[in-house]
């Protein structure tokens, strides 16, 4: 009989063991659980099939912990490589570049697109914030899966918070410029096949069913052709217009709706 790894949290996993609960090809919720089992106690499928029935339930009864997603909240700062990655604590400082990344990294799946995620929602601090000056993040000039692999070995339970965190922040912002979207009721579009409510805590399933209803209220729309016509229809300005903070580039557009202003 193999030894058993003690794992008896979420602290105990690290995001790439995380990753590959919540994304390994499974039918049924019974492949599911095994696969689950397996990188939890760093057995392969096999052996957890031939685990002795008993020990067997018992094994997934004490880790019915992991049935749910993490639910700490995301630590403010970790240290990757004797960097310190801060985590962004207004996301209403971001531009549409990182706005629009982020969008398409949740909508592409946020479980397998988590370490390049918090690639841009963590990030080392250029300058400390002073009476005068508020803080200076790193500048988003890099692409973000770059350094996806840095964040791997972190325990999933330190940041995977960043997720309702963000989720939290973005169902506000698209409140508060509902009248920028089109609306069509007809049109149903769920933020991401990904974005299951398959082990998510009770605030973290209100937060992603409250994402998804506002989904289906919305006509999706494209951010791209969003940052387009920030950019006057001008390709080589689409650079500058991505580098907008979310707030003011918003403000721009609905300005230019409410006078309407057309695009170059």
């Amino acid at each position: 009989m193999p030894s058993l790894n003690q794992s008896k949290s979420w602290s105990d996993i690290n995001i790439e063991q995380f990753v590959e609960i919540f994304t390994y090809p499974t039918e049924n919720e019974t492949e599911f659980l095994i696969n689950r089992l397996g990188v939890i106690l760093n057995l392969s499928n096999d052996e957890v099939e031939d685990l002795e029935y008993e020990e067997y339930i018992n094994i997934v009864d004490d880790l019915k912990w992991s049935e749910q997603h993490p639910t700490k909240k995301p630590l403010d700062t970790i240290k990757v490589n004797d960097i310190e990655f801060h985590l962004i604590k207004d996301l209403n400082i971001i531009t549409i570049g990182e706005f629009i990344d982020l969008e398409y990294f949740f909508q592409d799946g946020y479980v397998k697109n988590l370490t390049t995620i918090l690639s841009i929602l963590y990030r080392p601090i250029k300058a400390s914030a002073t009476p005068l000056y508020p803080v200076k993040y790193d500048n988003y000039d890099f692409d973000p899966r770059y350094r996806a692999e840095l964040f791997n070995d972190l325990s999933v339970d330190k940041v995977f918070g960043c997720i309702s965190y963000y989720i939290k922040w973005r169902n506000q912002l698209l409140t508060d410029y509902k009248g920028l979207f089109n609306q069509d009721s007809s049109e149903d579009n769920e933020i991401s096949d990904e974005m299951s409510l398959k082990g998510l805590s009770g605030v973290e399933k209100a937060e992603m069913l409250k994402a998804i209803e506002e989904e289906k209220k919305q006509k999706k729309w494209s951010w791209t052709l969003f940052l387009y016509a920030l950019a006057d229809n001008d390709a080589l300005k689409l650079d500058v217009a991505s580098k907008l903070p979310i707030l003011g580039a918003l403000n721009i557009y609905s300005m230019r709706q409410e006078l309407n202003m057309k695009d170059k």
